[in-house]
């Protein structure tokens, strides 16, 4: 199955899913802005912000457990 722009292979991503709103979350929650305000403004390790992102990433791209 060839991938297209709306919509990506569904072995590695949520049924539905589209290609431009997985890629803005991974641009959201990847963005340095974020992880300044979790670890400088609300005390988290980087390692406890970095445990975190790999859970929030694999849940956006593959969907719930």
């Amino acid at each position: 199955m060839a991938s297209t722009a709306t919509s990506p292979p569904r072995a590695f991503c949520p049924p539905g899913a589209r290609t431009a709103h997985l890629a803005d979350a991974c641009w959201v929650l990847t963005g340095p802005h974020l992880f300044t305000q979790l670890t400088a403004d609300c005390g988290w390790s980087a390692e406890a912000y970095e445990t975190w992102l790999a859970g929030m990433l694999a849940a956006a791209m593959l969907g719930p457990p």
